[in-house]
């Protein structure tokens, strides 16, 4: 048996309990995120006595660094909940560029609480979420018509099973489904939350159920990236955050959608990058440890008006993993960062993690079969690739996919697929396709039109976020045509706009006529030297 003591600040109509993470108004559970709870506590505790900014900061994230900006969020947020008004400082006074002190009288006492043991309050059906509970799902596709998703709520300290329930819709529902379980989730689950629970995690966010279906719409058509999905996403996560302009989550994701326009489709139009940015600090500034907004500013980052700045985009994606590591997309975009620099054993792994979190993924199912290119495993990516949705961005997994014949010496099968893809998807992003077509025409001596296909490939990538590709193409086309400066040239190009991968270089045999030029071994030798520098980080 344990008995309950705690240190008890009251103050006006509070009443404080840190022990039990409790703010009380007039016997009310007063709901504050973990972060807002925890300043506080420091307030309180030290009341009358002015805090520094950088000790407030040190003391409620100790272990991270954050802008000062974070401070001002929390702050504001605290005086909302103590319903302080705009020019009212009842209890916490700002001192100009110095920091904040607790002002209102505070008086201190102890109390007991009632005696209990933890398994007691576990038996006798208190399944709070600080006891933690899992939730488990089992789905079954009936025929190519049908799916059935069986979900249980189990709580993890004892494997009891708290909830359970089963949904079956036909597959043109899935959507419609994916929103029904959701809610009914989060429903049950909010169920179970006592007010201890929520002084502990904060408030349970009360979104909005017409703005969560347009969030739930732009989830589903986000990460597809084809021009027509991207479009879909960006009007339904531009309707969630119109219509509850506190969910931080919808602004975060739709600064990715933006930054996928910009940087897929609309390479020239630059009010996208900057709409980016706009919404993915607006998600930060709602919830500073947001991880999908951690994501989001990685995505900002790793774009050619920043020229991808790796380790950069890399701290941002292990910030949004430490925070949520299993938000599968952050693996997802680290193992795009990976496979970039020539981390590919970090990449296949992270993109691994990231398809058993998320079967559904299909980028991560892409980036394991554009990394197993790079590695030179031609066949073993052409199955990975051929596996991958249609509608799923059909300009990178159509490139690599001929890219990956070509390599295997299988040239009519790799002209007839790009032959397919230019009058599928004639507009040719980033001149990926005639790329490839011009390293074709290299190969068969064909060097007019090579000459050609790189004009026309460099006129259609100019601004495309992954012009890098199409660039190292070109490299290619110049070294079968014995051409090294332009050759060098095109490495450099490549290398200097997010695609500086040594290890591909330096055993690609689409280079082998340049390799003993001095400027590709001079090329080479900074490269490695850059390529190091990134292993010292991973």
């Amino acid at each position: 048996m344990i008995r309950q003591i705690s240190h008890i600040y009251e103050f006006g109509p509070f009443r404080l309990i840190p022990k039990e993470r409790q703010l009380l108004r007039d016997n009310q559970s007063v709901q504050l995120t973990p972060k807002s709870f925890d300043l506080l506590v420091v307030l309180v505790e030290n009341s009358g006595h002015l805090i520094e900014k950088g000790e407030l900061m040190k003391r409620i994230w100790p272990d991270s660094f954050v802008e000062e900006a974070n401070l001002s969020v929390k702050i504001s947020a605290l005086r909302r909940a103590l319903g302080e008004g705009p020019n009212d400082r009842q209890y916490v006074e700002t001192v100009p560029r110095r920091g904040y002190r607790f002002v209102a009288r505070v008086n201190e006492r102890w109390g007991e609480g009632t005696e209990s043991s933890h398994h007691e309050l576990i038996e006798e059906g208190n399944n709070s979420m600080a006891d933690a509970s899992e939730l488990r799902t089992d789905s079954v596709v009936r025929s190519d018509e049908r799916v059935r998703i069986a979900v249980q709520l189990v709580h993890a300290a004892t494997g009891r099973n708290l909830w359970a329930n089963s949904y079956e819709s036909e597959l043109r529902d899935v959507l419609t489904l994916q929103r029904e379980v959701t809610r009914d989730i989060v429903g049950e689950i909010r169920t179970r939350l006592t007010p201890q629970d929520h002084a502990q995690f904060g408030n349970v966010p009360q979104v909005n159920p017409e703005a969560y279906d347009h969030y739930l719409r732009g989830q589903f058509y986000l990460h597809r990236q084809n021009r027509h999905d991207n479009e879909i996403a960006i009007t339904a996560l531009e309707r969630a955050v119109a219509t509850d302009p506190t969910f931080a989550a919808a602004h975060a994701e739709l600064a990715q959608a933006y930054v996928w326009k910009h940087f897929l489709f609309a390479p020239g139009e630059r009010q996208w990058e900057e709409k980016a940015f706009v919404a993915a600090e607006k998600a930060l500034a709602l919830d500073p440890e947001l991880a999908v907004a951690h994501l989001a500013r990685g995505r900002i980052l790793w774009t050619p008006a920043n020229r991808f700045p790796h380790d950069k985009a890399i701290r941002e994606y292990r910030r949004a993993l430490k925070l949520n590591p299993s938000l599968d997309e952050a693996r997802n975009q680290l193992a795009l960062v990976y496979s970039h620099i020539g981390a590919f054993d970090e990449a296949l792994q992270e993109s691994h993690k990231a398809m058993t979190i998320n079967p559904n993924n299909n980028l991560a199912h892409f980036r394991i079969g554009e990394t197993l290119v790079y590695q030179g495993k031609y066949d073993e990516a052409l199955s990975v690739l051929r596996a991958i949705p249609e509608k799923v961005n059909p300009a990178m997994v159509g490139h690599q996919i001929a890219w990956a014949l070509f390599n295997l010496r299988r040239k009519e099968e790799a002209t007839a697929t790009l032959e397919q893809l230019m009058r599928d998807y004639p507009e040719d992003s980033g001149g990926l396709f005639t790329g490839v077509q011009a390293v074709l025409a290299a190969s068969a001596g064909e060097k007019r039109t090579a000459e050609y296909k790189i004009k026309s490939a460099v006129d259609k990538g100019k601004g495309f976020g992954h012009f890098h590709h199409t660039a190292y193409y070109i490299a290619c086309a110049y070294a079968l045509m014995n051409k090294p400066a332009q050759a060098i040239k095109w490495l450099e190009v490549t290398a200097e706009t997010g695609f500086p991968c040594y290890p591909l270089f330096e055993k690609d045999n689409n280079l082998n006529k340049i390799r003993q030029d001095v400027r590709f071994v001079t090329f080479q030798a900074k490269l490695r030297q850059q390529w190091e520098y990134y292993r010292s980080i991973l």
